[in-house]
Order: C-alpha cells, then structure tokens, then sequence
C-alpha cells in the first residue's frame, strides 16, 4: 500500500468519526447579518469535516464528468446572478459543489466500507453521540468541557427556547448531542443505522443505545417518517403548539416567493432575508423551489425518486422528515450524511 493511499484511508475514516461533528470557524460579513444580528444560515463556515473532505478529494484525485460540471454552473450561474444576495448563494452553490464531489468519491471508494474497522469507527461515531444525547436527558442540560468543541451548545432545562418535552406534568430536555436540534440528530441516526443496518447488526449491545438516544428526540417527524419506513425495512430484512403557526407563516412566505419567481427563485441559501424569523422554511421541496426555482425543485425531486428506488425505506423517512424540517439540505452533518449515502447507494 502507497504512502498516499494510508493517508487517504485515515483520512476518511476520521471523517466518519467526526462527521457528526459541528467544530468549525465562521465568517460573519455584513451581508451574514438581518437587521444587526447574526444568522447562522448566512455566515459562511469552514467546518474540521470540509477540511478532511476537501484533503480526500485532492488525494484521491477525484473528477466528475466535464457536461454535469457545465450544467451545474450554468444553473448556479443564473441562480447567483439573480440572487438577491448574491454572495450568499454563492457559498451555498460552493457547498453543494463539495458535496457532488464527495458523494462522488464515495462512489468511486466503496472498497473502504468493506473493511472490518469502517464498522468499528462508524458504531464508535454513533455509539458516542448518542450517549451523549441520552446524558443531556438525564441531568437536564448539556455535559460542557471539550465537547463544546465538537459542536455541543451550553443550555440547560431552563434555557430559553430550547427544546423540551412534557412527560406526566414534568419538563424533560430532548436529547441534542453535538447537534444543533434533535430533529437533526433523530434524522442522523436513523439513516445511519437503516443504511448501514446489515454491518452493525453483528453487535447487538450497540442497537439499543442508538434506539433509546433516537427516542429520546422526541422528533414527531423523525417519528412519523420512522412509522411509514420502519414496516417496509422489517419486511427487506425479514424481522419479526405556536411554533405550528410559525412554520404555517414560513409556508406561506415560500409561496409568495415561487408565485413571485418560479424559474429561478430568489438565490439559493437567501430564504432567512424574506421573514421576521430568520429561518428557512421547514419543508425540503418549499425551500429548494423558492430559493432555485422550478430546475432546482426537479433535481431535488429526481434524486428523491432515484434514492426511493434504490433504497425505499430509508428514503420514504427522508421524504417524510423533509417535509416537516429542512434539516438535511441546511446543517452541516445532515448533507455530508445523505452525499455519504448516495455515494454508496449508487
């Protein structure tokens, strides 16, 4: 084995340790802020796991056929052009390019997912975030110390906003992990484990820890997308409130801004400018089409069909979860997940 091909290898399996990991250095330009405050959705970032991705696919060379990278920036092109913050969308379509490239790496390095430690380092990743979301429930609030630099925020029971749950009159902390909400660790898990299900199922002490630390979300999408995937899974592998009238404010902004721009949209990543929430709206498809318009709205829907036909249970939860939250096409973890994913599966 070449010194070169070590490197590659460590590199990537660091990346499946740190993939759920949020440690990065953001950048916070005048156009990253609404009215003097700093969105998140704005800043661009450089995350550890860029770093790693951006080293493999300089290593291993990696390429992509000359006409899709033309397509792609005829479409990214127009879509910036006519952005309303054109750097913004910029970074969004620079992000999307990194993961066109490491879904395609993926591809073209399935060997890696055959060797015995994959399974090891990608049950150790797992293992370890949900530990920590299934602690956070326990004592009420986040662990602190080094984890903070692997994304974990400090908040507790009695932070305001965070997310809680009402069990028999008593407030409990839905477990976050290293996430930025449990509806993105809840999506995390569930996707890692059914994809991967036929690896980790040889060690069966590790299922219930994931189990319990999914529960423990309390992510009524992740929930419902799991009732309608889960039945079809057990088949393949023959097993025996306010924030409601928020997201209906949110639906109805990304209808004016598709009536008012449907081939283009608005610029993709731009969709925080156009409400008093500063968020994007909690639906895949309504997000896509406002913010690229009706081209970017059918890729988005052609490589959902492509993702069913291939893996229907995985991807029915993936389709549901979408459209209740925006999770996977907004947080770091979430994206590099599905590229992961589609890397392997096609």
């Amino acid at each position: 084995m070449t010194f070169l091909k070590r490197i590659e290898r460590f590199l990537f399996y660091s990346l499946i340790i740190l993939l759920p990991t949020q440690l990065a250095y953001h950048f916070w330009p005048d156009w990253s802020f609404i009215f003097g405050i700093r969105v998140d959705y704005l800043a661009p970032a450089i995350y550890l796991t860029d770093v790693l991705v951006v080293l493999l696919l300089v290593i291993s060379r990696t390429k992509i056929k000359f006409s899709y990278f033309l397509a792609f920036s005829f479409l990214a092109f127009l879509n910036i052009y006519f952005s309303i913050s054109p750097w913004v969308s910029f970074f969004k379509w620079l992000k999307i390019l990194e993961l066109v490239f490491f879904a395609c790496y993926i591809h073209n390095s399935k060997d890696l997912f055959r060797r015995k430690i994959f399974i090891k380092v990608l049950g150790f990743s797992l293992t370890s975030i949900s530990v920590i979301g299934i602690a956070q429930f326990l004592l009420g609030g986040t662990l602190g110390g080094p984890l903070y630099f692997l994304g974990e925020r400090s908040f507790n029971i009695e932070t305001p906003g965070i997310a809680l749950q009402n069990i028999f009159g008593r407030e409990f902390l839905r477990a976050y992990s290293i996430f930025s909400h449990p509806n993105s660790l809840a999506g995390y898990l569930f996707v890692s484990i059914m994809v991967f299900f036929p690896m980790l199922k040889q060690n069966k002490l590790l299922l219930p820890v994931f189990l319990i630390a999914f529960l423990l979300t309390f992510s009524l999408s992740a929930f419902l997308g799991a009732t309608f995937g889960l039945p079809l899974f057990f088949m393949k592998f023959n097993l025996s409130v306010p924030e409601f009238s928020e997201r209906i404010s949110l639906i109805n902004t990304a209808k004016e801004i598709i009536l008012r721009n449907p081939l283009l949209g608005n610029g993709l990543g731009t969709f925080v400018f156009s409400n008093s929430l500063m968020q994007p709206v909690h639906n895949i498809f309504l997000l896509v089409f406002s913010e690229t318009g009706i081209f970017g709205f059918l890729i988005l829907c052609w490589l959902l069909l492509r993702g069913l036909k291939k893996i229907l249970y995985v991807f029915i939860f993936v389709l549901i979860t979408g459209f209740f939250d925006h999770y996977w096409l907004t947080l770091q973890q979430n994206m590099l997940l599905l590229a992961l994913v589609y890397g392997y599966l096609f």
